[in-house]
Order: C-alpha cells, then sequence, then structure tokens
C-alpha cells in the first residue's frame, strides 16, 4: 500500500484518518491524495489529526488541492505537520485552490523546518498577498528564526519549487524575496562568525530553483525589477512564462 487516493466527504474522510492513525496500513503509505473533493476546514482538522500520528510520518507526498480549506484548514495542517516532530519524509505538498489568505501563508511557512526534505510546494491560485509573501521570504531565511530557534542548529532546506502563481502579491512581496534571499549575506552577517562564503552565499535554502509567481497581477514594474535581481544574484527563476 504505497499510494492512496480517496475522493469523500467530510465524514468519510474523518473516519479514514481515524484507521490511519492506528498504523494499520498507513505505516506504508507513501503518497495520499484527498484532491478536489472540496472539503472545507472540518475535514483538514481530522486531516491534521492524522499528519500528527506516528504513523503517517513516512508520508511523502500529500495532494490536497481543490479543497476550499481556507486559513483555518491550512493552520490545522499546518499544526499536525509540525507535531511529533514533523513530516521528515515529506518530499511533495499540493494546496492549490483551497482559498489560502495571508494568515494560512503565515502558518505554511512557519511549518517549514518540519519538513526539512520537502522539494516541491504548490499554493498557486489562492488569496496570498504581500504579508503572505514576505513570511515565505523570511522563513526560507535566517531571518525566520525567533530567539528560541537561534539557539540550536537547524538544518537546511531541500525546497526547489514554491508555487506562487495566481494570488494576490504584489510589488512589495516581490519586493521581499529579493531582500531576504538575494542579499542574504548581508542579512546574514551579524548571526555568528565563522561561516563559509559558500554558507554566506548559499543561504538557509541553498537548492531553491524556482519561486514562480506568474499571474500575480499586482506585480508592476518595481515587483518585476526585484524579480529580476533575485534571478541574476541567485538564479532563482520567478516567472514560468519568461526566462527569468
Amino acid at each position: 500500500m504505497g499510494r492512496l487516493a480517496v475522493g469523500g466527504t467530510r465524514d468519510s474522510v474523518g473516519v479514514l484518518c481515524q484507521v490511519l492513525k492506528t498504523g494499520v496500513p498507513s505505516a506504508l503509505l507513501t503518497s495520499l491524495s484527498l484532491a478536489q473533493n472540496n472539503l472545507g476546514h472540518l475535514s483538514a482538522m481530522y486531516i491534521g489529526d492524522a499528519l500528527a500520528a506516528p504513523a503517517l510520518k513516512r508520508l511523502r507526498k500529500l495532494d490536497l488541492h481543490l479543497n476550499r480549506l481556507g486559513d483555518r484548514g491550512v493552520a490545522s495542517l499546518a499544526e499536525g505537520i509540525s507535531a511529533g516532530g514533523g513530516m521528515p519524509c515529506l518530499d511533495e505538498l499540493y494546496l492549490g485552490y483551497n482559498k489560502i489568505g495571508d494568515a494560512g501563508a503565515r502558518a505554511v511557512a512557519g511549518c517549514l523546518e518540519g519538513m526539512v526534505v520537502l522539494r516541491e510546494l504548490d499554493l498557486a491560485s489562492n488569496a496570498i498577498g504581500n504579508e503572505g509573501a514576505l513570511a515565505f521570504a523570511m522563513h526560507l531565511s535566517d531571518e525566520g528564526r525567533d530567539e528560541e530557534r537561534m539557539s540550536h542548529v537547524r538544518p537546511r532546506l531541500l525546497l526547489e519549487t514554491l508555487d506562487l502563481k495566481e494570488n494576490r502579491i504584489g510589488d512589495d512581496g516581490a519586493c521581499a524575496f529579493r531582500d531576504f534571499l538575494a542579499c542574504a549575506g548581508e542579512h546574514e552577517s551579524g548571526m555568528g562568525g565563522g561561516r563559509t562564503e559558500e554558507e554566506k552565499i548559499g543561504l538557509y535554502c541553498p537548492k531553491l530553483l524556482n519561486i514562480f509567481l506568474d499571474q500575480n497581477r499586482a506585480i508592476r514594474a518595481r515587483g518585476r525589477n526585484a524579480l529580476q535581481v533575485l534571478h541574476t544574484t541567485r538564479g532563482i527563476r520567478c516567472m514560468e512564462g519568461a526566462d527569468w
């Protein structure tokens, strides 16, 4: 039982999540899809509760796109992901088309540290604005660390693609990505000595290749210029339909 794709109602998802929490047969589950079910935030509470259980810690792919989860639902998911040591094997997370706003984006950004091997995070076609973009920019750099977390060394993220296409991000959000990622050496310079030049340039998220921001219509000339700087300095591609 490597993969499981399920369609259903809130009640059936609740039953499924109770079964998955038992560890039989979810200990063998690596891919779970509940996509395109319009489940809503209450179902997300069940799913978040299941994700917190040890039985699902081997999950590598979670697809929940098109479910109207909203900010409340995504907050429940983030809480479950962060519980019990995070999701150490999760490689792909799909949360597109879920009516997620800035509060939900902050919740997802805040649990990135619990998904250290995550390669692809899809949040396309939501309602994320500049505040949500700022949260991701901070949490993809050392600037997202609070004083308690600064006291211990955290493993670097392996994230390669953050898909934020068709949201409500404007120039300020685009500039936040530039400020926290393109200029990382300056931001990190006061955070302890002894770093190699590679560490200063490489950032907390050294493998990041794509931050897709296509169809964020509030990004105008100032934002596009900021994204071009990000591409020039870090090689991060920001527009899937362009060469930068």
